[in-house]
């Protein structure tokens, strides 16, 4: 299955979408749900809808993370909001979906912030655009199974998380809020495995799994 260019897409945010979901941007850019990003502690929140239906009572993963510099210990685990890939040169970086358990669709998500340099896919460079919180989408069922990018990181770095399109907004990207959470499992050296949690408020962190290789290449 080849990767085809209309794949690369920056998330579409329409004006009656936002106003349907009552989202907002937070100060630092994030994506989040109003109650949220207004500050509101843990009283606040309540009892939040999990992707089974049920409600739970815990504080959104994604909104603990905010408020510990992105990262923190859960149940064991060492969960972070993204993997921040700051190797200075040329990579090639293979991506593969592994699962998905969530009704939410899935998606890989670039944020190019901070970035300085260029991407590759398939020789064909993808544009970086010029716009606040610029970002690349990768859906995971209109992506083959596994694909590469070719990263020249000039300056900066490339953050990689997982996205999902909200349930009731088609085309309506978010990541890094709600639920959203992650863990790393190295199972080779530069070969991590990442599981995801996304928009619903739960822990199972099994949402989304997919993983990423990464290889040196030579400068041309």
């Amino acid at each position: 299955m080849q990767l085809l260019w209309p794949y690369f897409r920056q998330i579409r945010r329409r004006d009656k979408d936002r106003a349907a979901l009552s989202k907002m941007r937070g100060g630092d850019g994030i994506l989040c749900d109003r109650r949220y990003c207004n500050g509101a502690g843990a009283e606040a929140v309540g009892k939040v809808e999990g992707k089974n239906g049920r409600e739970v009572n815990m504080i959104p993963l994604g909104f603990q993370l905010g408020h510990n510099d992105f990262e923190m210990e859960y149940k064991g685990k060492k969960l972070i909001s993204f993997y921040r890939f700051n190797q200075k040169g040329s990579y090639r970086l293979k991506f593969s979906f592994i699962s998905v358990d969530s009704p939410c669709r899935q998606a890989i998500v670039l944020h190019l912030d901070e970035f300085e340099g260029k991407i590759y896919a398939k020789g064909k460079e993808l544009k970086k655009e010029k716009r606040k919180f610029p970002q690349l989408i990768f859906p995971e069922d209109e992506m083959p199974r596994e694909f590469e990018l070719e990263v020249v990181l000039k300056e900066g770095n490339l953050v990689i998380c997982n996205g999902y399109e909200y349930p009731d907004c088609p085309e309506l990207w978010g990541s890094l809020s709600n639920g959203c959470a992650m863990y790393t499992e190295e199972i080779a050296p530069n070969h991590l495995i990442f599981h995801c949690n996304d928009y619903y408020n739960d822990d199972d962190l099994n949402d989304f799994v997919f993983g990423m290789e990464i290889n040196k290449l030579e400068e041309k």
